[in-house]
Protein backbone atom coordinates (compact mmCIF):
# COMPACT_ATOMS: atom_id res chain seq x y z
CA UNK A 1 0.00 0.00 0.00
CA UNK A 2 1.21 3.28 -0.67
CA UNK A 3 1.65 6.62 1.58
CA UNK A 4 -0.97 8.05 -0.85
CA UNK A 5 -3.26 5.04 -0.30
CA UNK A 6 -2.39 5.44 3.66
CA UNK A 7 -3.22 8.65 3.76
CA UNK A 8 -6.44 8.24 1.87
CA UNK A 9 -7.75 5.65 4.08
CA UNK A 10 -6.83 7.30 7.38
CA UNK A 11 -8.57 10.75 5.82
CA UNK A 12 -11.70 8.71 5.21
CA UNK A 13 -11.56 6.73 8.16
CA UNK A 14 -10.89 10.34 10.33
CA UNK A 15 -13.87 11.65 8.90
CA UNK A 16 -16.25 8.91 9.08
CA UNK A 17 -14.72 9.12 13.35
CA UNK A 18 -15.68 12.48 13.75
CA UNK A 19 -19.18 11.81 11.20
CA UNK A 20 -19.95 9.76 14.03
CA UNK A 21 -19.09 11.98 16.97
CA UNK A 22 -21.24 14.75 15.44
CA UNK A 23 -23.63 12.49 14.57
CA UNK A 24 -24.20 11.03 18.27
CA UNK A 25 -24.08 14.80 19.50
CA UNK A 26 -27.06 15.70 17.07
CA UNK A 27 -28.88 12.49 18.25
CA UNK A 28 -28.33 13.58 21.86
CA UNK A 29 -29.98 16.78 20.59
CA UNK A 30 -32.82 15.36 18.93
CA UNK A 31 -33.34 13.22 21.92
CA UNK A 32 -33.39 16.20 24.23
CA UNK A 33 -35.20 18.15 22.09
CA UNK A 34 -37.94 15.77 22.06
CA UNK A 35 -37.86 15.45 25.98
CA UNK A 36 -38.22 19.30 26.30
CA UNK A 37 -40.94 19.18 23.44
CA UNK A 38 -43.03 16.59 26.18
CA UNK A 39 -42.67 19.28 29.21
CA UNK A 40 -44.08 21.95 26.96
CA UNK A 41 -47.02 20.45 25.79
CA UNK A 42 -47.29 18.85 29.88
CA UNK A 43 -46.79 22.59 31.28
CA UNK A 44 -49.12 23.90 28.52
CA UNK A 45 -51.65 21.79 29.72
CA UNK A 46 -51.69 22.60 33.31
CA UNK A 47 -51.35 26.12 31.91
CA UNK A 48 -54.82 25.49 30.18
CA UNK A 49 -56.43 23.68 33.09
CA UNK A 50 -55.47 26.38 35.34
CA UNK A 51 -56.91 29.33 32.51
CA UNK A 52 -60.11 27.20 32.67
CA UNK A 53 -60.48 27.21 36.60
CA UNK A 54 -59.64 31.34 36.78
CA UNK A 55 -62.44 32.11 34.08
CA UNK A 56 -64.63 29.66 36.23
CA UNK A 57 -63.58 31.44 39.08
CA UNK A 58 -64.12 35.24 37.60
CA UNK A 59 -67.34 34.59 36.17
CA UNK A 60 -68.46 33.59 39.93
CA UNK A 61 -67.11 36.93 41.22
CA UNK A 62 -69.05 38.92 37.87
CA UNK A 63 -71.96 37.33 39.12
CA UNK A 64 -71.46 38.75 42.84
CA UNK A 65 -70.72 41.85 41.61
CA UNK A 66 -73.26 42.97 39.24
CA UNK A 67 -76.45 41.12 40.80
CA UNK A 68 -78.00 42.66 43.55
CA UNK A 69 -78.01 40.85 47.05
CA UNK A 70 -80.97 39.12 47.51
CA UNK A 71 -81.52 39.86 51.50
CA UNK A 72 -84.11 37.10 52.06
CA UNK A 73 -82.29 34.28 50.45
CA UNK A 74 -79.01 35.30 52.31
CA UNK A 75 -80.92 35.97 55.35
CA UNK A 76 -82.70 32.14 54.92
CA UNK A 77 -79.33 30.79 53.97
CA UNK A 78 -77.54 32.07 56.95
CA UNK A 79 -80.22 30.63 59.18
CA UNK A 80 -79.91 27.15 57.51
CA UNK A 81 -76.33 26.90 56.75
CA UNK A 82 -74.88 28.35 59.95
CA UNK A 83 -77.84 28.55 62.35
CA UNK A 84 -77.50 31.77 63.02
CA UNK A 85 -80.82 33.52 64.14
CA UNK A 86 -81.01 37.34 65.33
CA UNK A 87 -80.89 38.21 68.84
CA UNK A 88 -84.23 38.88 69.57
CA UNK A 89 -86.04 35.96 67.98
CA UNK A 90 -86.97 32.40 69.85
CA UNK A 91 -85.24 29.45 68.35
CA UNK A 92 -87.45 26.16 68.42
CA UNK A 93 -85.60 23.35 67.45
CA UNK A 94 -87.99 20.45 65.50
CA UNK A 95 -86.34 17.06 67.60
CA UNK A 96 -87.43 13.71 66.02
CA UNK A 97 -89.46 11.92 68.59
CA UNK A 98 -87.17 8.24 69.98
CA UNK A 99 -88.52 5.31 69.57
CA UNK A 100 -91.03 4.13 72.01
CA UNK A 101 -88.60 1.34 74.96
CA UNK A 102 -90.80 -1.61 75.50
CA UNK A 103 -91.99 -1.90 78.89
CA UNK A 104 -90.10 -3.72 81.71
CA UNK A 105 -91.74 -6.34 83.83
CA UNK A 106 -92.51 -5.54 87.17
CA UNK A 107 -91.79 -8.47 89.67
CA UNK A 108 -93.67 -8.77 92.28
Amino acid sequence: MTSWQTISLLTIAGGLIVYAIVDLGIVRRLANLQEVTQQIEQAQGVLDETIRTRQALQHQVDLLRTSPIDHDMLDEQARRVLGLAAPSERVYLDVPPTAPTAPTAVKP
